[in-house]
Formats: structure tokens, C-alpha cells, sequence
């Protein structure tokens, strides 16, 4: 027996979706031409709400400024900052703890 339920049920609205990018930004372009297609559909199945990134000259932020694309950035680096950690610290506790 299949007991899989969909994790979004597209009504009238379509799902919003976030990409993540972190170099040339090919992926995300891919998308957007996608979606681009599926515009004028009265009830597209998903678009990108959001492009977030920890690179913020990589050319993928120019690929979502030219298909107006909301962009977060957050610098892996500046997180850190913030944690007062070492990255290399967080991820020896992930693998020891099995996260």
C-alpha cells in the first residue's frame, strides 16, 4: 500500500520555491527559462520566490537580477563571525553526533 501524500497540493496558488546558488548560476537560469514558460498558464504547479546565495558576486546573483529575482546573501564567513565558531569545529560535530 502507497501511503505518500504530495507535499504541496497546488490550489489556485502555485508553490513557492527558493534556489540555492553558490557559483555560475546555470541551474537557476535553467529554472527561470522554466518557468518562464509556464507564465501565462492560468495555474502554474511552482515559481522562485527567492534566490539565496553565500557568494554575493557570484554570477548567479546576476542571472536573478536579470530574471527579477528576489536575492539573499549570507556570507558563510560572516556566519561564522557571528557564531564565534570555527567552521571546521561545526562540522566535526555534525559527523560526531551523526546529524
Amino acid at each position: 500500500m502507497d501511503n505518500r501524500e504530495p507535499i504541496f497540493i497546488t490550489g489556485n496558488k502555485p508553490m513557492r520555491v527558493a534556489v540555492f546558488i553558490s557559483g555560475s548560476g546555470t541551474n537557476l537560469k535553467a529554472l527561470c527559462e522554466e518557468e518562464l514558460k509556464y507564465r501565462g498558464i492560468n495555474n502554474p504547479a511552482w515559481q522562485i520566490s527567492l534566490v539565496f546565495t553565500n557568494v554575493d558576486r557570484c554570477e548567479g546573483v546576476e542571472i536573478a537580477n536579470i530574471y527579477d529575482k528576489k536575492v539573499i546573501t549570507l556570507s558563510s564567513k560572516k556566519f561564522f563571525e557571528v557564531l564565534k565558531t570555527d567552521p571546521d569545529d561545526v562540522l566535526w560535530n555534525i559527523w560526531w553526533h551523526r546529524i
